[in-house]
């Protein structure tokens, strides 16, 4: 019996299958266009990064070109920045066919707080063409963003180096230097005849046939600075009376014979190594960076009882780096007979005379007026003669500094710590007073006044220290390329 027409039509709507293929069919259209938007925002998250980019290197342009026309002395160097930014990100966005910019704002100034320091900015804004986000109504992306870069000018910058070759400079560079130094002149035949009057004149050099000095008076050795008694050599009798022997007259003459190495040879040698690092950043074909080298003490000065210090320039203001760096290795000292009564660092007197070559400046690192810097060596003890023949003894004065200061000259102290000389009777009762190693110190507080700023002081307690330190002092000095700020 054939079943009833209803019964077919409830198998029919019960049916499922099929229900699948219809709505993929239903939701076909959907999904390619979330599909195609999702292609089209890839493609605007990528537009956005290579814009980003290019704006990133736009600023950097901008900033650089600004601070490298402003150190060559251009007026204009805004306008060149501004428009070596905006032709750079137009150039770089030129080959995006499907992004539009519309608007891009670009600018250059002059950082308020450093006449040296360029900061450019750059804004923009447009739209990137879509393809299937067309569907849904989107027929562009819109993109925006910005950048801003930061550029330290290649600033003309010189660098005047005082360099103190006083006797407290003859001293051993370590501790060992000084042990051995005072084992050799306690021995023959490197005993100094000029300190104990051998000769009966003063100075001068032991007559054949005089005795040896004794064990009691070579302890007894008043100069224990290294110090420089004569350019010349004596004749002293050998111990078995079979001849002479010709030696160094002087500490400095045996310490140079000996390989003692004195603590100015360390400060002329760190000195070569800076020129020499000067040299090397001297960007080609030019003359940005200068130097300049000066001497506490005249070494031709006959220094005996009653002179005073008499500063000297060994290498004026240039860029011949080869002269100054045979200059400062070759700096000797003057003579010294005792410094138990001849004082010769005049650090005052050193640094009027520096101030008086230092040409004035604005110091804004242009090509008209230079950044000019000090570079002050030494161990901060002062021993120099008033204008009534007192003679005084003590730490830096720090408001010698200040006519430097108010010329807008910065000036960097490396503070060659004052190695004590417990042994000797002049050190004890004249310079341990005020430079005892242990903080704080008058000779560091002095030295750290000095400076431009407490960044501007440097301390070396070590022979490999005063290298190390001169550099940083350089490196301070000479700034940092350009950088991104934003």
């Amino acid at each position: 019996m054939p079943k009833p027409d209803r019964w077919k039509h409830s198998r029919l709507a019960g049916d499922r299958r099929g229900v699948v293929a219809i709505l993929f069919a239903l939701l076909l259209l959907p999904l390619i266009g979330l599909i195609g938007l999702a292609v089209d925002y890839g493609f605007k998250t990528r537009a956005q990064t290579e814009i980003d980019v290019a704006a990133d290197s736009a600023t950097l342009v901008a900033s650089t070109t600004a601070a490298n026309a402003f150190s060559t002395g251009a007026s204009n160097w805004k306008t060149r920045g501004q428009t070596a930014g905006a032709n750079f990100f137009n150039a770089q966005i030129a080959d995006l066919g499907y992004v539009s910019v519309a608007t891009t704002t670009i600018t250059v100034s002059q950082d308020p707080n450093s006449a040296n320091v360029f900061n450019a900015s750059l804004t923009f804004s447009g739209t990137i063409k879509t393809f299937f986000a067309r569907v849904f109504g989107y027929s562009t992306f819109t993109v925006t963003g910005g950048s801003a870069a930061t550029t330290t000018a290649s600033t003309y910058i010189d660098i005047h180096i005082l360099m103190d070759n006083s006797s407290s400079m003859l001293i051993g560079s370590s501790q060992q230097d000084m042990a051995n130094l005072a084992a050799y002149i306690r021995q023959p035949p490197y005993v100094n005849w000029d300190s104990f009057y051998q000769s009966g004149t003063y100075p001068g050099n032991p007559q054949p046939g005089e005795a040896q000095v004794t064990p009691a008076q070579a302890a007894s050795q008043p100069c224990a600075f290294g110090c420089h008694f004569s350019n010349t050599y004596a004749s002293l009798p050998k111990a078995d009376g079979s001849g002479y022997i010709t030696v160094p007259e002087d500490f400095y003459g045996v310490a140079q014979l000996t390989g003692v190495q004195l603590r100015l040879n360390v400060v002329t040698a760190a000195v070569a190594n800076v020129i020499s690092s000067v040299q090397a950043k001297q960007p080609q074909g030019t003359t940005l960076y200068q130097v300049a080298l000066y001497a506490l003490n005249n070494p031709s000065r006959n220094n005996q009882s009653g002179s005073v210090s008499s500063p000297m320039t060994i290498y004026p203001l240039g860029a011949n780096f080869t002269a100054a760096k045979s200059a400062a290795a070759n700096l000797q000292v003057p003579l010294t007979y005792d410094n138990s009564y001849e004082p010769d660092t005049d650090l005052g007197g050193a640094i009027s005379y520096v101030n008086g070559i230092i040409p004035a400046s604005t110091g804004d690192g242009s090509a008209a007026n230079h950044k000019e810097y000090l570079f002050l060596i030494t161990d901060g003890v002062m021993d120099y003669l008033d204008s009534g023949g007192n003679r005084h003894m003590g730490a830096l004065d720090p408001t010698l500094c200040t006519p430097l200061k108010n010329r807008n000259v910065q000036i960097y102290v490396l503070y060659t710590t004052y190695v004590p000389i417990p042994t000797n009777g002049f050190y004890s009762s004249n310079i341990a007073p005020f430079a005892s190693n242990g903080p704080p110190t008058t000779l560091a507080s002095n030295l750290q006044s000095c400076a431009s700023a407490p960044s501007a002081y440097f301390n070396a307690t070590s022979t490999s220290d005063i290298n190390t330190q001169m550099q940083n002092m350089l490196n301070a000095a000479l700034g940092s390329a350009g950088r991104f700020t934003q």
